[in-house]
């Protein structure tokens, strides 16, 4: 077999209707990329063998990725839950007489941000934000034990529950929470010398609290109190595949997250998770949630990177014995990871005991005691 002289290639190498140049310079590309086509005459774009197949694989790999995420989108719906299959109480139902009544404030965008305000200490302030598909109604309890103790409490609705927002259980925007927040501080005139302010969550509330003591307005508020917060291994999906009290539409959630790390920001509004909460024709609540509400609840990546951006005091009240969110272990390697995370363990306590029996509340009270320096 003769040997191939300089510059060309051997003849298994070569490649029927196909030139063999020298380089790879750009002239050399286009001239192979932009050849008359050795059957019909026609000129166009005629491309190597591998260039054909990787571009045909390549086509077939994206088409499948689309589709799969077309049907996650479209066909992954959380499942619609009964109450009494959930791990969770009946909802408080005491007169409203006993509740103060709502006061408004308005968003940057115009819409309203209700609160309902406990009087206590001035100068003593605590921003109390409720669980999921609740309102401040719902921490009612919690609020007075508070005042008692001697904060003044503005227990607020999040945009979506209760008096606040336009659609419930939805906003417009994933951080839009955040917003309203600023919004809320500087509507109320909270901020100022001599005031140590909290801001407090129950449940996804606490989990709120952890989201903004991380984010980029964590030096909003003197201190956080997270009270058994959600913790999910991951910071959108479900804590568990067998809890009844939320059904998580996993694919879809991480089809939009897919979407949006593309820079596609499309179909948000979609609803990614049903609570068992027994809603009333009359009743304001939220049973489900879109995925930029979801989203708007939760920490910026995973929970050690958010626990290392914490900057103020924050104690979390851990539960080993809560029954809808266990989240006590990964509670742990947060405060590991910083030292301005403190975590209070409570043994025999479960989740909405913690703001509705007397022994959860005295347990809420001293950690604000000890975080507000009273």
């Amino acid at each position: 077999m003769p040997s191939a002289g300089p510059g060309q290639l051997p003849d298994r190498l070569r490649r029927p209707a196909r030139y063999v140049l020298p380089n790879y310079s750009i002239p050399y590309l286009s001239r192979v990329l932009w050849q008359r086509h050795p059957y019909n005459g026609h000129s166009g774009i005629v491309a190597a063998w591998w260039i054909q197949r990787v571009f045909f694989v390549a086509a077939g790999v994206a088409a499948g990725g689309l589709m799969t995420l077309a049907a996650a989108v479209a066909f992954s719906s959380p499942q619609q839950l009964s109450p009494a299959s959930a791990r969770a109480p009946a909802p408080p139902d005491f007169p409203l007489a006993w509740v103060p009544t709502l006061n408004i404030v308005t968003a940057r965008d115009g819409a309203p941000l209700a609160y309902r305000l406990y009087p206590g200490q001035e100068g003593r302030i605590v921003v109390l934000i409720h669980g999921s598909t609740g309102t401040s109604y719902d921490v009612h309890d919690e609020a007075e034990t508070l005042r008692r103790a001697g904060a003044t409490v503005y227990s607020l609705d999040l945009r979506g529950h209760g008096g606040s927002g336009t659609r419930n259980g939805d906003v417009s925007y994933v951080g839009q929470l955040d917003d309203d927040l600023k919004d809320f501080l500087q509507a109320t005139g909270l901020q100022g010398p001599g005031t140590h302010l909290t801001l407090a969550g129950f449940s996804v509330g606490g989990g709120f609290a952890l989201r903004i003591a991380s984010g980029p307005n964590r030096d909003l508020f003197d201190s956080y109190l997270a009270l058994t917060p959600f913790i999910p291994r991951d910071t959108a999906l479900s804590p568990s595949s067998g809890n009844a009290w939320v059904a998580i539409a996993k694919p879809r959630i991480l089809a939009l997250r897919t979407l949006e790390w593309l820079g596609l920001p499309w179909f948000q509004d979609l609803v990614v998770a049903r609570y068992a909460r027994p809603c009333q024709p009359d009743a304001r609540c939220s049973p489900a949630y879109t995925y930029r509400m979801r989203m708007s609840l939760h920490v910026d990546g995973t929970w050690p990177e958010a626990a290392a951006r914490i900057n103020r005091p924050t104690t979390i009240v851990a539960l080993p014995d809560d029954e809808v969110s266990p989240a006590h272990p990964r509670a742990r390697k947060m405060a590991t990871a910083n030292p301005q995370v403190v975590i209070m363990a409570v043994d025999g306590v479960q989740h909405f005991a913690l703001v509705q029996d007397a022994r959860g509340q005295k347990v809420v009270t001293d950690a604000w005691r000890a975080i507000a320096g009273d």
